[in-house]
């Protein structure tokens, strides 16, 4: 075969990856936790999901993770690894059930992907930084409804954008 004839495929990801990383997104979901038998349980979540995609069971480690932030001490390092955790298992769970497992991804397919989930993550560990450091008490109790608020604004502002651009 000469070289004119070369067919050259681009670098890509087996179908198969975003269910070994949803496994592995909800093992280190559940070391979050203390109670070993949650640990387990998320594990086998984990597992269960990457296997059996229909159930959706990386959604019960995301709870399962916010479970164990409510069981202890507020601490950034648990907040920060739980808002990334969390994330990852939505979007992992959610690609899981589009791609098929001999699928291939390539890589420009998946880069707009993760572009998206570094944003939002940017977002979600200053969200998550400003909120454990913020100091507990009665005297911030309006700061719920104003962050609602704002949230609803954001929204309201993507979705006419949006809008706009559909025509």
């Amino acid at each position: 075969m000469s070289a004119a004839h070369r067919l050259r495929a681009p670098a890509a990801l087996p179908g198969i990856a975003p269910r070994i990383a949803l496994a592995a997104a909800a093992a280190a979901g559940g070391l979050l936790n203390e109670v070993t038998l949650w640990q387990v349980a998320a594990a086998a979540c984990g597992i269960l999901a990457a296997i059996a995609r229909p159930l959706r069971t990386g959604y019960l480690v995301a709870a399962l993770v916010v479970m164990a932030l409510l069981q202890q001490d507020p601490s950034l390092a648990r907040a920060c690894a739980a808002v990334l955790i969390v994330h990852a298992i939505h979007v992992l769970t959610s690609a899981s059930l589009v791609i098929p497992v001999r699928a291939r991804v390539t890589l420009r397919a998946a880069r707009p992907g993760a572009i998206r989930f570094v944003a939002v993550q940017a977002i979600g560990q200053a969200a998550a930084i400003l909120a454990v450091g913020l100091p507990p008490g009665p005297g911030l109790v309006w700061l719920a409804p104003a962050g609602a608020a704002a949230l609803g604004i954001v929204a309201l502002a993507f979705h006419a954008s949006a809008r706009g651009r559909r025509g």
